[in-house]
């Protein structure tokens, strides 16, 4: 007996405790490998003199002269071709870091967040996603030309083809990469909205104690019927 418990059933809830552990680790190094990756046809472009960002953070301040991979549809309504993935489910920080732009622009993850260029620098919002094409996509208003809402969607639809969806080298072990948007207004230089986006694994201590929790619940219930 083991604090009220016969020797068979508590070496089966050791064992379902054990499981549960090593299922935790298991799938918390799974996600802790997620990564972020650039897919399909870009151009590479180098950011003209005329690039200027108004808010870099955390020593983030990207300058003329660096180069951006450029996704961007030719014509209005068709595909830009590509943009960013991520290699298995995780949670996606995004974070605004800048912009040069007057106009309105945001941007919209999955699930309806929003940054918008108004907010403050530092802004940030976090949200879950499935292995694949990260869904998010910038929108900008016009009031004068090409009324309304305009769109360009990662790994999606542009609604207008002068819009222009840039991302910089993949760092931090491929789990950061800086997303530039170009509004679309004439000046190509891709610092209308800056943003972050960074890969945000679920802590792997909070992985190992839902496993735990398991194992206990079915300690607790084989103690009951004892």
């Amino acid at each position: 007996m083991f604090n009220g418990v016969p020797m068979l059933k508590f070496k089966k809830i050791l064992g379902t405790a054990t499981v549960g552990v090593v299922l935790a680790v298991a799938f918390s190094t799974s996600v802790a490998a997620a990564t972020l990756s650039l897919v399909g046809t870009s151009t590479a472009t180098t950011l003209p003199s005329t690039f200027s960002l108004s808010g870099a953070l955390n020593g983030i301040s990207p300058s003329a002269g660096d180069i951006i991979n450029v996704y961007q549809s030719p014509t209005n309504g068709g595909s830009i071709g590509g943009g960013l993935s991520l290699s298995t489910q995780s949670g996606l920080r995004f974070t605004f870091l800048g912009k040069e732009a007057g106009a309105a622009n945001a941007v919209f993850s999955l699930a309806g967040s929003t940054l918008s260029n108004t907010g403050a620098v530092g802004s940030s919002f976090t949200t879950n996603y499935a292995a694949g094409a990260v869904s998010f996509f910038f929108e900008t208003i016009f009031t004068l030309f090409n009324p309304g809402s305009q769109t360009i969607t990662n790994g999606g639809i542009s609604t207008l083809s002068a819009l222009g969806l840039g991302f910089g080298s993949i760092f931090n072990n491929g789990q950061s990469v800086l997303a530039f948007f170009g509004d679309g207004r004439g000046d190509f230089d891709y610092d209308d909205m800056l943003i972050r986006i960074d890969v945000v694994p679920l802590p792997a201590s909070l992985l190992m104690l839902l496993g735990s929790l398991g194992g206990f619940g079915a300690f607790r219930r084989l103690r009951k019927t004892a």
